[in-house]
Parts: C-alpha cells; structure tokens; sequence
C-alpha cells in the first residue's frame, strides 16, 4: 500500500535509472535511493551491500537545476552551467577523464555553459549556450559525434554543430535539429537510421537528406521519424514490419531490404493530429476525426478488414468522428464525439467490448456506451470512464482487474462501488480510480502489493488506497503504484525489490531525508 516517499514538499524533478531513484530539490540538493553497485546514489559509498531504501543525499550538491540518468550513471547540471557525474564509469561516461567508478559526483571535464543534459546508456551529452553540443563515454558506433570510434573520458564536441534546438539518442545512434529545420545524425547506421543514403556507420554527424522543415525528431532502436511543418511524417531506417509506412515492407528479420537510408514520407496523409504506436503497429489521428494504422496486422489490430500486414497507412474503416485513440498489445480503440467507443484487433478476451470474443478486422461499436470521457486499455482489458464518473470495464478478468467480482466479460460490465470518479489509469492486471475527494480505489492483481490496500490478496472490486486523501494525479506501471499529492508529495505502492518505493517496507512509511 501507499508509503509516503515522506517529507518530500520541496521535490521540483524526479527521474529513475535502473533499479534506482533520484530526486531533485527545491534548495538545489539531490537525494537518492535503490541500487547503489556502482555508487550511483551519489552519497560515498558503493556495492550491493550498500543499497538504500531510503533517500540518501547525493554529496556536495546544493545548486542543482537539473538531473538526468542512464543505466547506471547519474548526472546534475548546476546554476553555472557546470555538470556533474557519479556512479558506474565505464567507458568514460562520468567525463572526468578516467575510467574509475565515482560514489560522489565528479565535474565533467571543461564544461561551463550548459543549458540542457541528457544520458543514453553509456554515454552522456550536453548542448551549450552557443548551440554547440559535447558528449563523451561510449563511442563504439561514433555516437559521440567527434569524428572517432574511441571511448571518450572526458567531453568531446560534437563536430560541426552551433545551432542545435533539439538532441535526441536511439539505441546507438543520436539526432539533433537544427534551427533552419533540418536534421543531423551519427552514429550506427547499419539500419539506415542516420538517413545520409547509405549504411555506413559515421562518427561525425551527416546530414539528414530532403529535410528543411522539421519541428521534431525522435529516434527508435533502429529508426528515426520527423514531423513536418505540414503535418507530414517522413521515416527512415529499418522497415521490418513496415513501420516507415512508405509502401515497403519485409518480414524476414533475417534480412532488411526494405529499409530505407533516405527520409521516406509516410503515405497517404498530411494531417495527422496525433499518433500512437502498439507493439508493431502505429496509428495516426486525423484532423477530419478519421484514424490510419500501419504495421502489424495480425490480429486485425490495423482495423482496415483485413489480417495483411500493411506497409502504408490504412484507413480504420467506418470511423469519422475520433476524439482520442489509444492501443493495446494487438487491439486498437477510438473514443468517438458522441461519446460511443469502438475497438478492433484481438479480442480473445473480449478486450474489443462487443459481446463476442472473436477478433476483427474493423471497428465494432463497445456496448451499452454512449457517454464516455476517457478510454484506457491494459494488457488485454479495457476500462471508459462515463459522463456520471462511473467506470465500465471489459476483457480479460483474470485477476479481477474488471472490478466486477466475476469472470471474463466480453461487454462493458460496471466497477462496483463507484460513482465519483475523475481518473481512470490501468496496469496490466490491475486498475485504478481517483475519486471526486482526492482519495484513490484499485483493484484486481496484487501480488506485490500494488492495490495497496495493505495485503498482497487480489480483490474482486475496488479497495480503497489506505492513507491517501489527498491524491490529485494517478498512474499504474506493471506491479507497483503511484499517487500524486495536492502538497507535492509522492506516495507509491507495489513491488519494491531494490527499494524502488523508497521507505523498505510496504506499510505505509515516510521515505526518510527530505526535512524535518
């Protein structure tokens, strides 16, 4: 159940690396707290022995303004434009000029300017006042930028870049953009996904071909993708599914013939609104209401009649008035202006909400609903959260997580108990509401605990949240919990292997360090 991450009323940012938590304060301290192998709670010690599950102040850091983390290396950047770095150094990606892991944080080598960090995995970048960006650690597939393949200790510049307005890192690749609205990468190209023409691998940024008018960039594994000022999207990089949707496709992963080293713009539309991606199938929400999907067809999740995977995108058949869409693992769901919802893709569970459990391949109209707010899909249910603030669940039951006390069900079937809803968030197996009076329900799977209701015993219907009355946001991750308070604070519930939720126990406790 909820354990207060206590006295946290200063906390301005918070950010996770792996098996740890960080976060900053408003006096310009950092603390600390879970997996600490190579020092990377900052606080002078180190190994699996010293693992906290309470916050530990991170030492000799009182003017932070902001902190990022990588795997298993954290970084601060102070008022002055300084950075510093602590934890695991291998590769150099403290930029200290040394190898050796750090348990309290080292000044990153001959920065003075900085105006924004970010850490990949095993490196770590920063863009300076000038618009010139510097990265060091890992330097395997160039991704530094410096115009070499050696790991770096200390920050090198990225070559040829003063007018950066945006950095981004992929898997072993990065992108920046450029105020004329074009776009450079470097690093692994083995995909194509630095978008130059060809495959090879550069260790200084090139160019991005065809593109002068970009307002965004993000980079995936192996791919990149720009939005245009004209509401276009073009891609680039690997393709094994489609997911460039530019018409090319293979699904032999042992061969990548249809990807694309140059910008390929996605096909059929120029108003795309709003995108959301499942697990290999992406959407697109159009200006005029209507929805396209590409990718992975498997089960019908494309929603255009058919079990083809597609490689450009296809117009979800029957749908002219969406409001919001959201995917699942394989099924798709559109929240219509009247308040209806229709759903399309795997249905072995009933997730699609339409009396049956048989797939589709285009959309059917969610029974008994003509009033929803929201929509929000789990691992293989569904929930809508109604004008009355009621809540109707649907799909797979088999941790209760419909909140009905029954089995399966393939139409929407009312959460018992509630009628003040404002929120609706869901787990994998479990869901969660946030009441009218700030106070929070779960129910469903439990076994780490992440209902929060002080046991470990699945429940039929919802449990009220013990000692949370003050709630203004929720959120559900696989097995743990987290709310939300009006006074800033943070309260989080669920598996707390490493000492992730911060206190070391699952009563309620307050994580310990921040106050008086």
């Amino acid at each position: 159940m909820p354990v207060q991450v206590a006295d946290i009323t200063d906390a301005t940012a918070i950010t996770t690396g792996s098996l740890y938590s960080c976060a900053l304060h408003q006096d310009g301290t950092i603390s600390c707290w879970g997996h600490n192998e190579y020092g990377q709670l900052g606080n002078g010690q180190s190994g699996q022995n010293n693992e906290s599950s309470v916050p530990v102040q991170v030492a000799d850091i009182t003017d932070a303004t902001a902190i990022t983390t990588g795997n298993s290396h954290s970084c601060t950047l102070h008022e002055g434009g300084s950075i510093s770095c602590w934890g695991n150094n291998r590769s150099g990606r403290l930029g200290n000029g040394t190898e050796a892991d750090a348990s309290t944080p080292q000044q990153v080598e001959e920065i003075t300017d900085a105006t924004t960090i970010t850490a990949g995995y095993v490196h770590s970048c920063a863009l300076h006042r000038t618009g010139n960006m510097s990265c060091w650690g890992n330097n395997e597939y160039g991704q530094l930028g410096n115009g070499m393949e050696d790991i770096f200790f200390e920050p090198a510049k990225v070559v040829d870049i003063t007018d950066a307005t945006a950095i981004t890192t992929g898997g072993h690749h990065s992108c920046a953009l450029h105020e004329d609205g074009t776009i450079s990468c470097w690093g692994n190209n083995e995909g194509g996904q630095l978008g130059n023409g060809n495959k090879i691998s550069f260790s200084i940024p090139v160019k991005v071909e065809s593109i002068t008018d970009a307002t965004a960039i993000t980079t995936g594994y192996a791919h990149s993708c720009a939005l245009h000022q004209d509401d276009t999207i073009s891609c680039w990089g690997g393709n094994y599914f489609g997911q460039l949707g530019n018409g090319q496709s293979t699904f032999d992963l042992q061969h990548s013939s249809a990807a694309s080293s140059l910008p390929v713009q996605v096909a059929g539309f120029a108003d795309s609104t709003a995108i959301t991606t499942g697990r290999s199938h992406s959407c697109a929400l159009h200006q005029t209401g209507t929805i396209s999907c590409w990718g992975n067809n498997q089960d019908g999740q494309l929603g255009n009649g058919t079990d083809s995977h597609s490689s450009v995108p296809a117009e979800v058949l029957t749908i002219t008035d969406t409001t919001a869409i959201t995917t699942g693992r394989a099924h798709s769901c559109a929240l219509h202006q009247t308040g209806t919802i229709s759903c399309w893709g795997n249905n072995l569970f009933g997730q699609l909400g339409n009396g049956s459990n048989a797939d589709s391949y285009i959309p059917k109209q969610v029974m008994d609903i003509s009033d929803a707010t929201a929509i929000t899909t789990g691992g293989a249910h569904s929930c809508a959260l109604h004008e009355d603030s009621t809540i109707s669940c649907w799909g797979r039951n088999g941790h209760w997580q419909l909140g009905n006390g029954r089995g399966r069900s393939y139409v929407p079937v009312q959460v018992a108990n509630i009628t003040d809803a404002t929120a609706i968030t869901t787990g994998y197996a479990h869901s969660c509401a946030l009441h009218q009076d700030s106070t929070i329900s779960c129910w469903g799977y439990n076994r780490s605990g992440q209902l929060g209701n002080g046991t470990s015993t699945e429940s039929w219907g919802p449990d009220r949240v013990l000692d949370i009355t003050n709630a203004t946001a929720i959120t559900a991750g696989d097995s743990h919990s987290c709310a939300l308070h009006q006074t800033g604070t943070v309260s989080c519930w669920g598996n707390n292997a490493h000492g992730q939720l911060g206190n070391g126990v699952w009563l309620p406790q307050p994580v310990v360090g921040f106050g008086g």
